[in-house]
């Protein structure tokens, strides 16, 4: 199968007609028992006649930290982009990397009609000939963060909404890869019975937080660095995971995702000229503020565009209250970029009290990467002329 016939698919043609979701004055341990249940990590928020509300996405409660289980799903669902029945594969895709979300509402005039799955994309991929002969390490993330063995819970979980990732590679202390912990490890860990018999529930003022290995999934599925795409896409079907780890001598050197299988098939065939950009942890910036942050990435786009073409940019900021340099309270920024081309990956992080030079120098990372990598290969075909 080629990406462009992958494309014309319409969502009609895939979407689940049914699926699993949760009233709006539904609780919060309601939704979170109906994921656990059905391993499903967002719920549709519709009425009784099916009108779409919202979504409840469990991987927002993790980024914004504890939540009463009493609480109303209404107060809590967010409001995801929005799938029409008549939108192709390629809409569906798109959607689906930018928002990061694993299942998308699909409505008709504001009914909900069905879901599109991110794994339901990621399949249908499964036949493409370009995955036998792309590399793991071509596509996927590295120098990814790990936790060890006796780092506490909070510590893993504290480390995911830093990072915006959903899981983890455990190490042992010699660096070698002896588990994984995920969010649907840390979701059966807040089931509300289990955490009850801890005492968590109790009366008692008792922190349920075990060490990872506690919890953790021993022999979690990896494959080599040099193995084909073609390889880890069958143990993520086969497995029904959203990831695999690379490994160099069985020490994690990087991840495969979903994710990243859906930039690729996002990426291939654009336009040259028309980048993706994707930006999360902004959405309480003045709009003045966005509107400067994009102007800096058009800058560095267009100098990069000279050497590398752009594919998708993507963008996390995430916000530290931590006490400035001068005003109590005053925020630090966190910018993590990873912007795909037509031939390389690149990643850069930046850390300032002020968001433009947080921007600026994550921006300014990436382009001394490429001028890197340009004399990298001309230098290559010197060699070899």
């Amino acid at each position: 199968m080629t990406v462009e016939k992958l494309k014309g698919i319409k969502v009609s043609d895939i979407m689940n007609r049914e699926f699993h979701s949760v009233k709006p004055d539904a609780t919060l341990s309601e939704a979170i028992g109906i994921m656990l249940r059905h391993e499903q990590y967002e719920l549709p928020v519709a009425t009784e006649n099916e009108i779409l509300r919202g979504l409840m996405s469990y991987n927002f409660l993790i980024r914004t930290g504890r939540v009463a289980m009493n609480e109303k799903v209404e107060t809590i669902m967010i409001n995801p982009p929005k799938l029409r029945v008549t939108d192709s594969v390629a809409r569906a895709a798109e959607l689906l990397l930018s928002s990061d979300l694993r299942l998308l509402p699909v409505t008709k005039n504001r009914k909900l009609e069905g879901v599109v799955k991110r794994t339901q994309v990621i399949e249908l991929s499964s036949d493409l000939e370009t995955w036998k002969a792309l590399k793991v390490k071509e596509i996927m993330t590295k120098s990814i963060e790990v936790v060890k063995m006796k780092d506490r819970v909070s510590t893993a979980k504290g480390l995911m909404r830093k990072l915006d990732v959903r899981s983890l590679p455990v190490v042992n202390d010699e660096g070698l890869l002896v588990g994984a912990i995920g969010i649907r490890d840390i979701m059966a860990y807040l089931k509300p019975k289990r955490r009850a018999q801890m005492g968590d529930f109790s009366g008692e003022k008792v922190r349920f937080d075990p060490e990872v290995h506690e919890i953790m999934v021993p022999h979690p599925k990896f494959v080599a660095e040099d193995a084909p795409v073609s390889r880890a896409l069958s143990v993520m079907i086969e497995e029904d995971i959203s990831g695999v780890f690379a490994v160099r001598e069985r020490k994690p050197v990087g991840v495969l995702t979903q994710y990243d299988i859906l930039e690729y098939i996002v990426s291939a065939g654009r336009k040259q000229d028309n980048v993706l950009v994707n930006i999360s942890g902004i959405r309480d910036l003045e709009p003045e503020v966005v509107e400067g942050l994009f102007d800096i990435i058009d800058g560095s786009m267009n100098k990069i565009n000279k050497i590398f073409t752009p594919k998708i940019l993507n963008i996390h900021v995430h916000t530290h209250n931590d006490d400035g340099p001068e005003e109590k309270s005053e925020a630090k920024y966190s910018v993590n970029m990873r912007l795909s081309t037509d031939k390389y990956l690149f990643l850069s992080k930046a850390v300032d009290w002020d968001i433009f030079r947080a921007f600026s120098e994550a921006a300014d990372q990436i382009y001394s990467q490429v001028i890197r990598k340009k004399e990298m290969v001309k230098n290559y075909k010197a060699k070899l002329a």
